[in-house]
């Protein structure tokens, strides 16, 4: 009997639904700065978990940018750019929802204070205004009658909506290209670049972090991933570096392209 109880317990395992399995959420929206409102390109977006930086990108041209297949849970969202104020808050991923941001971040000696959340299912978004960017709410919760629709247009239905564009990249992401991308100068350009975090002298921390760098045709770093990290304190140091740092893109068929190559970031106190 034991081989037909086996079979069975396999035939329900397979009959599982597949809404069932784990499912991730998504993080996209604009930077854009809180005076002008206009968007800002090239300011490093990071997620962290308790403190420790695990994905970064750039925000584009138009200031976008985004996080896809994210476990659902609490994450801290970071905001730098030179010459503005550091933002930092809180968000909440929920599966099989993107959560839209549009981010001020104000220039100077004033603190960030404020933020807009997108909150966002499919094609449908609300706006909802309020400090802190902590509290996120499902748009059937704030829309009575809302209901979500792949290609529905709900801007004169619900006035208030609206929509951030997905963005197609211009590149193709080549897994295996001819060359790989490499930092201009190789490692030792790298480490020019280190930033020793004031946190990490204090306590003597040193180690090797690896990241997992895409950079694009134009040999710019577009997207870092924390891989490893001898101590949380050193992982954003590590993205901060990597995206300070000029690379020459891969190359496939003689043609410059988009790819991803691993590299350690080693924080040596002399």
């Amino acid at each position: 009997m034991k081989p037909n109880i086996l079979a069975l317990a396999g035939l329900l395992i397979l009959m599982i639904p597949a809404g069932l399995a784990a499912q991730t959420g998504k993080i996209s929206g604009r930077v854009i700065g809180d005076h002008t409102q206009e968007p800002l390109s090239a300011a490093t977006v990071i997620i962290s978990v308790k403190g420790e930086a695990r994905q970064s990108v750039r925000s584009n041209a138009n200031g976008n940018f985004s996080f896809s297949n994210l476990e659902p849970g609490t994450y801290d969202l970071i905001v730098n750019k030179k010459g503005y104020n550091r933002f930092s808050k809180a968000v909440r991923v929920n599966p099989d929802f993107t959560l839209r941001l549009i981010i001020p971040v104000e220039g100077g000696e004033k603190p960030v204070s404020k933020g807009v959340l997108i909150a966002s299912n499919s094609s449908k978004s609300v706006e909802v205004k309020q400090p802190g960017l902590t509290q996120i709410k499902p748009v059937a919760d704030q829309i009575q009658g809302a209901e979500p629709g792949p290609s529905a247009d709900t801007s004169s239905e619900y006035p208030g909506l609206q929509t951030i564009p997905e963005e197609v990249p211009a590149d193709v992401l080549v897994d295996y290209p001819d060359t790989e991308p490499a930092p201009e100068g190789g490692l030792k350009a790298v480490i020019r670049n280190i930033e020793y975090p004031d946190q990490a002298i204090r306590m003597f921390i040193q180690g090797k972090v690896v990241v997992s760098v895409l950079v694009n045709s134009k040999g710019e770093p577009e997207r870092v991933d924390v891989l490893t990290s001898a101590h949380p304190v050193l992982s954003e140091a590590a993205i901060n570096t990597i995206y300070k740092t000029r690379f020459i893109a891969a190359t496939q068929g003689g043609r410059a392209i988009s790819a991803r190559v691993n590299l350690p970031v080693q924080f040596v106190l002399r």
